[in-house]
């Protein structure tokens, strides 16, 4: 067997493979882990249609629906994807609106700070990983300032200005999710037809 042949049939093993795990994981009770296997399954998620834009009572509800809609369109923007948690899903996000790419990038940002990984957003050894931080930063701070959120614009400037472990913790317990997610709802629901998707 030749090479070429070789390395097609263990690419179609790992996808049969692949496939076969995914399809365990989807009746997961797990919203997060549902989601994800059911976009890398090539299922549709419900739209996000103006109704359920004015009707959403809680901002942190809407925001993950909303982010779960951004992954399922950066997947399927690229035929060759073959999970969510690859660069080729960042790369994607260059060609939406700016109003997705707040809300994704800030949804991201703030999953982290909630967890406790304040440090990881803001911590760099050497000069490639300075440049990815550095280019991560500059899109929150354009989804921040595009959602006239001035207290995670300063929250922000003041993690960049420390790279003391503690010192960001201290700056993470500024961050008050409820308030986040109000404002976030709030922005949606002012700018809904950037966030119907289909």
């Amino acid at each position: 067997m030749d090479k070429a042949k070789k390395k097609e049939l263990k690419e179609q093993y790992k996808a049969k493979s692949r496939q076969k795990h995914l399809l365990n994981l989807a009746g997961n009770n797990n919203r997060l882990i549902s989601e994800f296997v059911q976009i890398e399954l090539g299922k549709d998620l419900p739209e996000i249609s103006y109704d359920i834009i004015m009707n959403a009572l809680y901002g942190s509800d809407l925001t993950q629906k909303i982010y779960y809609k951004i992954l399922e369109k950066a997947y399927k923007s690229d035929k060759k994807n073959t999970t969510l948690f690859s660069k080729k899903i960042n790369d994607a996000m260059d060609g939406f609106s700016d109003y997705l790419k707040a809300i994704y990038h800030s949804y991201q940002f703030e999953s982290a700070i909630a967890i406790g990984d304040i440090d990881k957003e803001f911590t760099f050894e050497g000069e490639l990983e300075k440049e990815l931080l550095d280019n991560k930063l500059e899109r929150l701070m354009a989804a921040y300032k595009l959602m006239k959120n001035n207290e995670m614009l300063r929250l922000i400037e003041a993690a960049k200005s420390t790279d003391d472990y503690d010192s960001l913790q201290e700056i993470a317990f500024g961050y008050n999710p409820q308030e986040m997610d109000n404002h976030r709802l709030e922005f949606i629901k002012k700018n809904w037809k950037e966030f119907e998707l289909k």
